[in-house]
């Protein structure tokens, strides 16, 4: 009678899959960080704010800054966050503002620059995604 010892190699492959699934997801992050920055409007002095519809300026430069990319468990998120913790009022806009005396502060139109960003790198993400690994 003949022994015979199976061995499984599934942890392995299953590791190896995961390494080359966050390598891409980390290059398509980096795509995305990349963009977002070179979409930011330079064409406006400094202290200068962009027009409504067109992206923010590089007033203060924490807009910049706060463009990156975090891992959490098994994704990968691109936005912007501190020191740009105005990102969201631009991008959004908002409505009428007012303060606690009831002087009216402003408002402020939207400049996207986030979802226009990835909507056009969209077909970009999905084939550094697809990349074989």
């Amino acid at each position: 009678m003949s022994k015979f010892k199976f061995t499984s190699y599934l942890k392995d492959v299953q590791r190896d899959l995961d390494k080359g699934e966050k390598r891409n997801r980390k290059k398509a992050a980096a795509h995305l960080v990349s963009k977002l920055k070179e979409n930011l409007s330079k064409e406006y002095p400094a202290g200068t704010a962009s027009p409504p519809g067109a992206a923010p300026g590089l007033v203060s430069g924490d807009y910049k800054k706060g463009i990156g990319s975090k891992d959490i468990g098994n994704a990968t998120l691109v936005g912007v966050g501190p020191p740009a913790y105005h990102a969201h009022l631009l991008e959004f806009g908002t409505e009428d503002r007012f303060t606690k005396d009831g002087t009216f502060r402003g408002r402020v139109e939207p400049r996207p620059v986030v979802y226009p960003t990835f909507e056009a790198e969209a077909d970009e993400v999905k084939k550094i995604l697809s990349e074989p690994y």
